[in-house]
């Protein structure tokens, strides 16, 4: 009796074997399908792929669907749970970052080859008397527009070298806040100023038109050319040994414009 039962067992064992063995089997060959013609989870719930089947071969894909659907949705369950422990594990890495790391707020000025200077905040780490940019993108670059009274005080703060081209004074939460006040004042007073110079240079169109008008009708008057103006500009090689040329534009009594040009050699 013992030894019949422990032969049941054994054929029950070995079947369940072969069933594991065939189902482990057809996962593989699920899993071969999907890689080999590219077959994806559709928003929809469907299958797709980006090749062109046969009709068999879109046969044997219509015949395995749930298998495929199964298979391609445990597929992205998966990258979704590697996405999220990656991310988290990013998470905590900044955080443990932040916490230990010696972050400041340094006004950083840089120069380019051309003697044009830029302002910035930013926030910079410290480490053994130098200071870098943070990892992770904490770097928070801030763009500083106008050189105020109080970035000019601050820069009798230590200075310290940022790179080849930057230079950075530590600041102040205090200093912060008056510089980024300066700014909001030096911006309205830049856009007053640049309202000032518009409203200037259209006066100026209108008064240049206005003597335009005034030579054109002399010149019809008096029947002869009135000038309308004159410009010193580079020669235009026609002559040798000349290197500015004198360009004048009349009135004509005709309307039209006449360009006159004079070597001065």
């Amino acid at each position: 009796m013992e030894k019949a039962r422990g032969k049941i067992a054994l054929q029950r064992e070995k079947k369940d074997q072969g069933k594991k063995q065939g189902e482990e089997k057809r996962e593989m060959e699920i899993a071969k399908m999907i890689t080999q013609w590219s077959l994806r989870l559709h928003d929809t719930g469907n299958i797709t792929t980006t090749k062109k089947l046969t009709s068999k071969q879109s046969e044997v894909v219509k015949a395995a669907k749930p298998e495929i659907l199964t298979e391609l949705k445990r597929q992205h369950a998966e990258r979704e749970a590697h996405a999220a422990a990656a991310k988290a594990e990013h998470l905590r890495q900044v955080e443990d970052y932040h916490r230990n790391a010696d972050l400041r707020s340094y006004l950083v000025k840089r120069e380019d080859e051309g003697g044009r200077e830029t302002w910035s905040f930013q926030t910079l780490v410290l480490l053994d008397d130098k200071i870098f940019k943070p990892e992770y993108g904490l770097v928070n670059y801030i763009d500083l527009p106008y050189l105020t009274p109080t970035m000019t005080t601050a820069k009798t703060n230590d200075v310290k070298a940022l790179g080849f081209t930057g230079l950075a004074w530590e600041v102040t939460a205090r200093q912060k806040e008056q510089i980024f006040a300066e700014q909001e004042s030096a911006k309205k007073e830049a856009e007053k100023e640049a309202a000032r110079v518009a409203l200037e240079k259209m006066q100026k169109n209108i008064d240049r038109e206005a003597e335009r008008k005034v030579k054109f009708k002399e010149a019809r008057n008096t029947g002869k050319p009135v000038e309308l103006e004159r410009a010193m500009v580079d020669c235009d090689g026609s002559v040798g040994e000349c290197s500015t040329d004198i360009v004048y534009r009349y009135a004509m009594p005709d309307g039209s414009v006449q360009t006159k040009r004079i070597h001065t050699h």
